[in-house]
């Protein structure tokens, strides 16, 4: 597209089967604003990304459920952060289990990495300087996570 905002833009995100280089691509969100980037579940049939949802400054974590077998969507549904994490700016599925990296915007300079365990659980990592969208990764082992410098967990 020429333009951000320009006409038949679409910050969506889509799939398509990797065997099949030819086959029809499957649109996985319509219904958000600013979607963040994807990450796959250790299992491979949920993938976890981020959109504001349509409210300005508000952005959470959402999971489509995909069907391995034929590439449907299953569904799409946010995730419920805790009362301590209002928002996120990016989420990130650890390698070996359904635990979640989350980065929340604190305000237009500071955020913070937290760690969101598949019951719901939160741990504060570390609060960070920012002015713009980052991201974290884990390390492939879950034992760190880095955010420009490593943090053993």
């Amino acid at each position: 597209m020429p333009y951000y905002a320009g006409p038949d833009v679409a910050d969506d995100i889509f799939l398509r089967r990797a065997d099949d280089p030819e086959a029809d691509e499957i649109r996985l969100t319509d219904f958000g604003w600013e979607v963040g980037g994807p990450s796959w579940s250790a299992d491979g049939r949920r993938l976890l990304f981020d959109s504001w949802d349509r409210i300005p400054r508000v952005s959470r974590p959402w999971v489509a459920t995909i069907d391995r077998e034929s590439g449907d969507l299953i569904e799409v549904v946010p995730i419920e952060l805790p009362a301590a994490v209002r928002g996120s700016v990016s989420a990130v599925y650890s390698p070996v289990s359904d635990d979640v990296l989350l980065i929340e915007r604190l305000n237009p300079e500071t955020q913070a990495l937290w760690v969101m365990t598949a019951t719901g659980e939160v741990e504060k990592v570390l609060e960070f300087e920012s002015h713009t969208r980052g991201g974290a990764a884990w390390t492939p082992d879950r034992t760190s996570v880095e955010q420009g410098k490593r943090v053993d967990l």
